[in-house]
């Protein structure tokens, strides 16, 4: 192909190149546009000639690979910023959400914004930074998209490197039990349930640490175990509800959401049991979303079976329950502690009892949670999108935890962190 052009510039030159002289210099001002076909045929001005427009072609196509990359990923980009558009648009509780009106102009606004970045786009670094950008134009921790790559890191690292649940005596009387993740693996999930054995043995220590550092979140319902597995069922319960009784969610309704829901429905049962709070609970969720998408419902408040609004019932806690606890409570919190692990940490300062947060300020949580993710079209990556939305949650939006003692040490340094709070007691 690169003769072709060169054999046809080549003819080209012969007839278009400017007048020179017989050393092939300009024989007239630069400014002429005179030609003189006999100094065109002389060996030199044509060669000249043709050298100048061999040179300006090279330049051409050697610019042609970085041409097509540019539009391969601008290619992707359009099509994947239009999809995440249309999910957002589809299965996200915002643009029904009544009590968010800024957020269909703020998906409008993120949108154009991304779309005029387009042409910026010459190679992969540049697509993730428009897609990253479009993605953080919301400030939620829960919408988000990443790359395919990271997707199988992820998965190595949840399969084979993620730490276990574990529990030790770190001092005397002093017990450090730690919890890397609620999204656990099988493995994970059963170091966690022999854990939950031995709480109730711990009660009359002198300290509980509760080590959460990297906590990204996962099944909420797990924190409520581990309460429950401390104190008894019967007060985690009560001053869960007491912590909730103006709490509630909504559920954005579709076909995909419905889908979503039945899994984690059927998960639940399996973890916690057929007849569980939280099975019951998924399992409601499904056959309402069925009856709302029948209606034509796009957001839907869960319902109890009887047919009302799900709310605290004042009779679920005119009994004050009592505990046996009498061992200080801390948790070791970072930046990385979001999600399900703030749920757990609202359960935990929530309790009728004293819990000290060590370590650094947490993440923080829209009032939109529990996500659900989908391959992007081009094949790059995955969007994370938020499905349900939180009504009277003590917690603000994007409000996070501070620690009540700071620690200024080096996190990465376990055995001091754990020495700072066992030299505190």
């Amino acid at each position: 192909m690169k003769l072709i052009y060169l054999s046809l510039f080549f003819v080209i030159a012969i007839f278009t190149a400017p007048l020179r002289g017989a050393n092939g210099s300009s024989s007239e001002p630069k400014s002429s546009k005179r030609f003189s076909l006999p100094a065109l045929m002389h060996p030199d001005g044509c060669l000249n000639a043709t050298f100048d427009i061999a040179n300006s072609l090279t330049k051409i196509l050697n610019q042609q690979p970085v041409v097509k990359e540019a539009k391969k990923w601008q290619k992707f980009a359009m099509k994947d910023l239009a999809f995440m558009h249309e999910q957002i648009f589809k299965h996200h509780p915002g643009p029904v959400n009544k009590e968010d009106p800024f957020f269909n102009v703020s998906l409008v606004k993120s949108y154009k914004e991304a779309e005029s970045s387009l042409c910026s786009i010459k190679d992969e670094d540049d697509y993730w930074k428009v897609m990253q950008a479009f993605a953080h134009s919301f400030d939620d921790t829960h919408l988000r998209v990443f790359p395919a790559y990271c997707k199988k890191a992820t998965e190595n690292i949840k399969n084979s490197m993620d730490a276990l649940p574990s529990y030790e005596k770190v001092c005397s009387d002093v017990y450090l039990i730690r919890i890397p993740t609620f999204d656990f693996s099988e493995e994970q999930q059963k170091a966690l349930e022999e854990i939950l054995k031995v709480m109730p043995s711990l009660q009359k220590s002198k300290a509980i640490i509760f080590d959460l550092q990297g906590n990204g979140g996962g099944d909420s319902a797990w924190g409520h175990e581990i309460v429950s597995s401390l104190f008894s069922k019967e007060y985690a319960d009560q001053q869960r509800d007491l912590l909730n009784k103006s709490v509630y969610v909504e559920y954005r309704v579709s076909p995909e959401n419905l889908a979503h829901w039945k899994t984690i429905a059927e998960k639940n049962s399996k973890n916690f049991g057929v007849e569980s709070e939280s099975a019951r609970s998924w399992e409601r969720v499904c056959i309402q979303m069925e009856q709302a998408l029948k209606k034509g419902i796009t957001l839907m408040r869960l319902m109890h079976a009887s047919g009302e609004e799900e709310k605290i019932e004042p009779s679920l806690v005119k009994e004050k329950y009592g505990h046996k606890v009498s061992a200080k409570i801390y948790a070791i919190v970072d930046r990385y502690c979001v999600s399900a692990t703030l749920d757990f940490l609202d359960e935990l300062k929530g309790l009728d009892y004293p819990v000290t947060l060590w370590g650094k300020t947490t993440g923080a949580d829209s009032l939109y949670m529990d996500v659900r993710s989908v391959d992007l079209p081009s094949g790059q990556g995955q969007f994370i999108i938020p499905l349900k939305v939180y009504r009277g949650r003590k917690r603000g939006h994007n409000e996070p935890y501070k620690p009540d003692v700071v620690y200024t040490g080096n996190f990465e340094d376990k055995s001091s962190l754990v020495k700072s709070i066992c030299n505190s007691l």
